[in-house]
């Protein structure tokens, strides 16, 4: 490996690990083009990752500020008591950078669902909006015992986006892996659990495209569940890519996705 291989790799260690870099140095530095090209990628990279760090830590179990209060977001989506729809607002979940989580009642059916209520500013641009709705709706369309159920893509009055999702007891793939390493009897249940789902998404032409464990529902029976199809296109169709980024999680990015490639359904995997 030469030097310069060398420092790329530690830059990519770095974008990894938060760590700050001095990137107009390290472009002035980067003589090669290819090497301009791939530093270009890694400050995208950690643009991403600063974005999504609040929804990376998001679980079943919510994400709640040190006062425990809901995120600030949420006083944008709606307040517990609220109807979204025939849908009451009972508690807030979690809470990032995609959007708002609730606990609701369907009125109608007396169930208890999810609903997710979408930051505005990612439903602002209609071409992206009519795109995401035509993909949640093909999402909501598979029934699949390994993908969320997704009963409804509804909107607010006021123009706001949700989905009414069903509603699991468990908790996400990455809040478990942070009590420790899984038996490899679970590995290889939960790999093909959630190979199975994707592959039902696939067979559909859907690609996820946002695919971790913060994706990943384990229900209490032991179930995997696949979260969010359709949200991250609708992310990297608005703002993150006019701004010249890129959409994704990096430790979980294909290098094709990483590049802004055209991708398919192999990205998820």
């Amino acid at each position: 490996m030469t030097g310069r291989d060398q420092h790329l790799h530690e830059l990519a260690a770095s974008v990894s690990d938060g760590a700050p870099v001095d990137w107009e140095r390290e472009e002035r530095e980067a003589r090669d083009p290819e090497d301009r090209g791939l530093v270009r990628a890694l400050r995208d990279l950690a643009t991403i990752s600063g974005a999504h760090h609040d929804w990376q830590h998001e679980s079943a179990g919510g994400a709640l500020d040190r006062a425990g209060q809901p995120p600030a977001a949420a006083a944008a989506a709606g307040a517990v008591g609220d109807m979204a729809s025939h849908y009451r607002v009972l508690e807030v979940l979690g809470g990032g950078g995609m959007g708002v989580v609730y606990k609701a009642e369907d009125t109608r059916l007396g169930r208890p669902v999810a609903l997710k209520f979408l930051p505005p500013e990612l439903t602002r641009d209609p071409h992206a909006k009519a795109r995401f709705l035509q993909e949640a709706r093909a999402a909501s369309a598979l029934d699949h015992p390994n993908i969320c159920t997704i009963h409804e893509v509804g909107e607010t009055a006021d123009g706001q986006l949700f989905l009414a999702m069903a509603c699991y007891e468990g908790e996400t793939l990455k809040r478990r892996l942070e009590r420790g390493a899984l038996p490899l009897a679970e590995v290889i249940d939960f790999s093909l659990q959630a190979a199975r789902g994707l592959a039902k998404a696939h067979g559909r032409g859907i690609v996820h495209r946002d695919v971790k464990p913060a994706n990943l529902m384990l229900t209490g029976d032991g179930i995997v569940k696949i979260l969010d199809f359709g949200i991250a296109k609708l992310a990297g169709a608005t703002t993150l890519t006019r701004a010249g980024s890129l959409l994704g999680t990096p430790a979980y990015m294909s290098p094709e996705q990483a590049f802004d490639d055209e991708v398919d359904a192999r990205t998820d995997l």
